[in-house]
């Protein structure tokens, strides 16, 4: 009796077999001729480079501008051992034009850190890289301006 339920269950798992397998190629069958009905171009993969040049920007995206360096009146009360600019050599003397580097608050002359920052990215007194934009000055001359001018001109610009 018992060879007969084993024979029996042989039989019932070759016919699933088979019928899943029958399935398998009906419904596979059956995608290919619905392909078939409508035609396609088809074409091979693209690769990655030529993909990334199709890509068109959805808006025009501009960071903002870094915050400007403005030129403040050098005041001395501010500081007790006064201030040597390291550009030039010599201190910073009451109501000279200054800035103040955003990113380490080094003062320099105003015309002394211009001048450097035209072919530096750097503060020269601790290398920390200036983030910034600088503010022309109106009024500037190839010489700094120091106290003894006459009605020195101080541009801040701070956006709101």
């Amino acid at each position: 009796m018992d060879e007969v339920v084993e024979n029996l269950v042989m039989l019932a798992m070759i016919i699933l077999i088979c019928c899943g397998g029958a399935l398998c190629f009906i419904c596979l069958d059956s995608d290919n001729r619905r392909n078939n009905d409508h035609p396609t171009d088809h074409q091979p993969p693209r690769s990655f480079h030529e993909l990334i040049q199709t890509i068109k920007p959805t808006g025009t995206y501009k960071p903002p501008p870094p915050r400007p360096i403005p030129v403040v009146k050098f005041k001395s009360r501010d500081f007790k051992d006064g201030v040597e600019c390291v550009v030039c050599l010599s201190e910073l003397a009451e109501g000279d034009e200054a800035r103040v580097l955003p990113t380490c608050n080094h003062c320099f002359h105003a015309y002394c850190i211009d001048t450097w920052l035209q072919s530096n990215s750097n503060c020269p007194v601790c290398r920390k890289n200036v983030v910034g934009r600088l503010i022309p000055n109106h009024g500037s001359s190839s010489v700094p301006r120091t106290s003894s001018d006459a009605n020195p001109e101080v541009v801040i610009d701070i956006p709101s």
